[in-house]
C-alpha cells in the first residue's frame, strides 16, 4: 500500500480518539501540558493545574505496640492531585520476638483516614530474612501504621512505601 501524504490541515502530534459516536481530533499538546482524561474525554492540561508537589518531611513516630524505640529519618513524598505517595526509612527496636508490633507514622499531607484500607503499602527489614510489614490506615489517629510480627529484637532499619488519598 503506498504512503499517503500528510494532510495540510493536520498537525504532527495530533491525537485521534473515538468519542462513542465518531472519531475526534485532539490538537497536539505543548511542552508544558500533559494528557488527562475528564469524564472519559482526553484533553491537554498544564502541569500546574494538576496540583503536583513533592518534598521531604520527618514523620512523627508513635511506638504503639512491642517497641522499645524507633527512629525517624527524612522521607520523601509526591502529591498528584488528591493522591500522596510516600517512601522512606525508620529504625525499629522490637521488645519481644514473634509478637505483634505496631508503629504509628504521621502523614506528610493531612488527611481524614476513615478505614484501614485508606492507606496501603509495605515495609521490609533489609537485614532480617522475611521480616515484612503491612502499612495500613489508623482511623483513630489519622496516620499510617506499620504492622508486623517481629522476627528479631535488635534495632533494625525498615524501608517503606505507601500511598493514600487526601480525604
Amino acid at each position: 500500500m503506498p504512503l499517503l501524504p500528510f494532510p495540510d490541515h493536520l498537525v504532527r502530534g495530533d491525537i485521534f480518539y473515538w468519542d462513542g459516536v465518531q472519531i475526534q481530533r485532539l490538537r497536539a499538546g505543548s511542552a508544558n501540558e500533559v494528557l488527562a482524561l475528564s469524564s472519559g474525554i482526553p484533553d491537554w492540561v498544564t502541569l500546574a493545574s494538576l496540583n503536583v508537589t513533592a518534598g521531604t518531611y520527618s514523620p512523627t513516630l508513635t511506638n504503639v505496640a512491642n517497641l522499645d524505640g524507633s527512629t525517624a529519618y527524612d522521607a520523601q513524598y509526591l502529591r498528584v492531585g488528591a493522591t500522596v505517595f510516600v517512601s522512606g526509612k525508620v529504625d525499629v527496636n522490637p521488645t519481644a520476638p514473634a509478637a505483634a508490633t505496631q508503629l504509628g507514622m504521621s502523614l506528610p499531607v493531612a488527611s481524614n483516614i476513615g478505614a484501614v484500607e485508606d492507606v496501603g503499602g509495605t515495609a521490609f527489614a533489609s537485614g532480617i530474612a522475611g521480616q515484612g510489614a503491612a502499612i495500613i490506615g489508623d482511623a483513630a489517629n489519622n496516620r499510617a501504621e506499620m504492622n508486623w510480627v517481629a522476627g528479631d529484637v535488635t534495632n533494625q532499619p525498615m524501608y517503606y512505601s505507601y500511598g493514600y488519598q487526601i480525604l
